[in-house]
Parts: structure tokens; sequence; C-alpha cells
């Protein structure tokens, strides 16, 4: 069982398919460093709002990260009936979300994940 917000960031981490090979990728999408990912990991240090409001954008229970309380990811959608698409994400930082093909919502060619902002989900 995961009884901290570090070990549960590595839950989401295999969770979402970001496991071994791709923690850069999983760190930009986050809007962090290894480094500080790495004290959050530890718990030396908590996440971001910037990381907090994106992972409840892809629909992480927040709840559940910080407490360990519910399920780790929201099935429903939020209060308003808000919710954002898979293709419509944004990364902390407020980049634009890519779909995996690195097409943007203008059709856009980013030239591959993390650049200028841009992520692939």
């Amino acid at each position: 069982m995961a009884d901290t917000v570090g070990e549960r960031l590595e839950v989401l981490r295999k969770l979402l398919g970001y496991g071994p090979g791709r923690g850069k990728e999983w760190y930009a999408l986050l809007g962090v460093g290894h480094s500080t990912y790495g004290l959050w990991r530890k718990n030396k240090s908590q996440p971001t709002g910037g990381a907090l409001a994106w992972l409840a954008r892809a629909g992480v229970n927040i709840n559940w990260l910080l407490t360990g309380e519910g399920e780790p990811v929201v099935k429903d959608e939020p209060a308003g009936g808000s919710s954002v698409a898979k293709d419509e994400r944004r990364q902390p930082g407020g980049g634009q979300a890519l779909t995996a093909n690195g097409q943007g919502a203008s059709g856009y060619d980013a030239g591959g994940a993390g650049v200028g902002g841009y992520v692939v989900v």
C-alpha cells in the first residue's frame, strides 16, 4: 500500500504508463526536473499547485494523492460537468497538449514530445 504522497506519485506514474525508461517524460508532464521530483518522491517536498492541477485535469483523484483515501483515478466528471478530454490536457506550464501523432488542435506539428511546452497524450 502507498502510505506517502511520494509513494502514491510512483503508483500514478506506473498506472499512467510512465514506468521505467519514461521518467523524463513524466517529469516534463509535471513541469519539474528529476531532482525536484526526487524530493517529492522522498517526501522532502510536496508537489506544486501546477502539478496538482495538471494531475486533476488528467483524471487523478487529488484527495487520494494527498491522503490515500479513495481511488487513484476519478471516473466521473468533476462538479460543474467540465472534464478535460484526453487530447485537451495541458501541462502545468500552460503548454498545449498534442495527440499521439504529434499534432495540436490546429494541426501544427510541434516536432516531438516536450518541445516548446507541448506534450504527447
